[in-house]
């Protein structure tokens, strides 16, 4: 009996710390890093057309087209990799208006 309770509490301090360093963990960074460097757009590749800006078909729904505005700018956005080097950051910057510029000019072809 003394032995199964010596084994419960061992296994209660596993649990106890396991958890511990499950709640005190540091998001990585690395997926925010490979995303900003995805989303970077050369300056020299001119105005693209919103539809391949935000990665839909022309013929996309409205539906379709604000499913993927939202995706991009949770993963793009430049207060999600604030901790990120300024020039990553800088280039999340440019991406995000893009994806703003894009998603405008689709909403306005709505109306």
């Amino acid at each position: 009996m003394l032995v199964r309770l010596v084994l419960w509490v061992i296994l209660g301090y596993v649990v106890w710390r396991w958890l511990q360093k499950l709640m005190h963990a540091q998001p990585s960074a690395a997926p925010r890093v490979e995303a900003a460097r995805a989303a970077a757009m050369p300056a020299a590749h001119g105005a693209r057309p919103p539809h391949e800006v935000l990665g839909v078909s022309a013929s996309a729904t409205p539906a379709e087209v604000r499913a993927a505005y939202q995706k991009l700018m949770l993963a793009n956005h430049p207060d999600r990799l604030a901790d990120l080097d300024p020039a990553l950051r800088a280039l999340a910057e440019q991406r995000t208006k893009a994806i703003n510029a894009a998603y405008a000019q689709l909403k306005k072809g709505e109306a």
